[in-house]
């Protein structure tokens, strides 16, 4: 017999490019957690530029700085992996970095 939480593969991170003219209030940034931004936008799996932006996405499910990624998120209103499911949560923020802005989510992975 076996027993799960419902994590499935687990829940992803995704950082969706967005231009700057659509950005209209409070930006987080990634310095208080640069090894969720280098593992994020630097060596994640990033997708070609596209007209919607890049896209890079950082499975949370077995990553070193897991803890981190979730703080970073739930800071900024986004409840991961529990999206929506608080009170007051949003589904995504914005974050900036180099002068780039992403809107930040997370999704489940797999079942």
């Amino acid at each position: 017999a076996g027993f799960g939480l419902g994590w499935g593969w687990g829940y992803v991170m995704t950082a969706q490019e967005i231009p700057a003219s659509t950005v209209d209030g409070p930006v987080a940034d990634f310095d208080d957690v640069p090894e969720v931004r280098d593992a994020l936008l630097v060596a994640g799996d990033c997708g070609p530029a596209t007209d919607d932006g890049r896209r890079c996405y950082l499975y949370l499910r077995g990553y070193d700085h897991e803890r981190a990624a979730v703080r970073f998120m739930a800071q900024h209103g986004v409840r991961c992996p529990y999206q929506n499911g608080a009170s007051g949560a949003s589904d995504a923020f914005v974050a900036e970095n180099d002068d780039t802005y992403y809107r930040i989510t997370c999704t489940p992975h797999g079942d």
